[in-house]
């Protein structure tokens, strides 16, 4: 009987397997015209708004589902994501965001080839693409619990809300721009610090202007750090590679090194009215133009962008950098330099509270959580 019985058996588990795939295809191809249908809703709506920004907005058709792709003068952005209140901010944000870096520059810099960013519907579509794009390194992005990285030449995000989804694109478009542009590459110290200036943003009348000062997770970051009494010495702060941090997985030693990172590059910026200013941008210069006074072989890793920052790179080519443009007397730059930070510290309360009043004629976009920096060509901002 047993004998008898198999074949029937076999037939009906191969019968159910094939019309359970044929409805999995037909799921699929009626959810895939349902989101074409949304795509041309979406174009149709964003067509209609004439958003300055915005050259042109197509159907993107995926292997990640149905999607557009938006390009304005600098960007083309291809996205599953059909929510035409987030997409409407998307462009006119990464051209305020490509300007503002360009402020930085001795002159502004023109990019030939508009710069590629993928912005996912969920985390499901970004860890596929990510698993492809990323090839071996996948597994290190997955690491992230919600936020960006940038590799091969393109940021890749999902949306995980309006103020951290910019939040991570305008510190993601950091290290996209530079390494785009830049002879060389950055130490972990300045490139990061400099991203989180792009972190928090205010927009009005059509333009997203960027307010480092009002970065309340950062400074708050900061206060803790320094009631805690747990900061890092300045010489080793500027040698640091933010992977050593990471690796250890120790929260306070992140906080520390992210929140310090970017207030150092604010007390260069702006302590005693801008008294280091002016050597801040000079190594800024030679580093786009390849002038820093390095060794031949810092040289050549500085320059290609294939290889990573390793951590040695980092404690040889950041105090060495820090200590030409900025100065030789650590002891009495730290001093300055914790002074600052108490002092930027005192309005983080009021800066809180400015963030959760609502959304009215002046929107702010905060990165909530910290990021972390993987090397010279693979990036990555975490904002869970």
């Amino acid at each position: 009987m047993v004998g008898r019985c198999t074949p029937v058996w076999i037939v009906t588990i191969v019968c159910l397997a094939g019309c359970s795939q044929s409805y999995k295809t037909t799921t699929n191809s009626i959810e895939n015209a349902q989101k074409l249908d949304d795509c041309k809703v979406v174009i149709d709506t964003l067509q209609s708004e004439n958003l300055p920004a915005l050259e042109s907005t197509e159907t993107w058709n995926g292997k990640y589902g149905p999607g557009l792709r938006l390009t304005t003068p600098h960007y083309e952005i291809y996205t599953t994501l059909l929510e035409p209140l987030m997409l409407r901010q998307i462009p006119g944000f990464m051209e305020s965001a490509y300007h503002a870096y360009n402020r930085l520059m001795p002159q502004p810099i023109e990019t030939t080839g508009k710069l590629r960013i993928y912005l996912f519907a969920d985390r499901q579509q970004w860890e596929d693409f990510t698993k492809t794009f990323a090839g071996e390194r996948a597994e290190v992005f997955y690491k992230i619990k919600a936020g960006a990285y940038y590799l091969n030449g393109a940021c890749v995000t999902y949306y995980i809300g309006t103020r951290r989804t910019l939040s991570a694109l305008g510190h993601e478009g950091w290290h996209q721009f530079n390494n785009r542009h830049f002879r060389f590459c950055l130490p972990s110290w300045l490139d990061e610090g400099i991203a989180m200036l792009f972190e928090t943003s205010r927009y009005e009348d059509g333009i997203f202007y960027f307010e480092p000062n009002q970065n309340a997770h950062r400074l708050e970051g900061l206060k803790e750090t320094l009631i805690s009494s747990q900061q890092i010495p300045l010489s080793e702060l500027v040698a640091m590679n933010p992977g050593e941090v990471l690796a250890i997985d120790q929260a306070e030693a992140v906080r520390a090194f992210y929140s310090q990172a970017y207030a150092l590059i604010r007390f260069l910026q702006e302590a005693d009215y801008g008294k280091h200013a002016g050597d801040l941008r000079q190594l800024m210069v030679d580093g786009l133009t390849g002038n820093w006074p390095l060794s031949r072989s810092s040289k050549k890793i500085a320059a290609d962008r294939n290889m990573p920052r390793t951590v040695e790179w980092n404690r040889i080519v950041g105090p060495q950098l820090f200590r030409q443009y900025i100065g030789n007397d650590i002891d009495r730059l730290e001093t300055e330099y914790l002074a600052f930070c108490r002092q930027i510290i005192t309005r983080v309360p009021q800066i809180a509270q400015s963030q959760t009043e609502g959304f009215h004629t002046t929107v702010r976009f905060t990165l909530s959580e910290p990021d972390g920096l993987l090397g010279c060509t693979d990036q990555a901002s975490d904002a869970r």
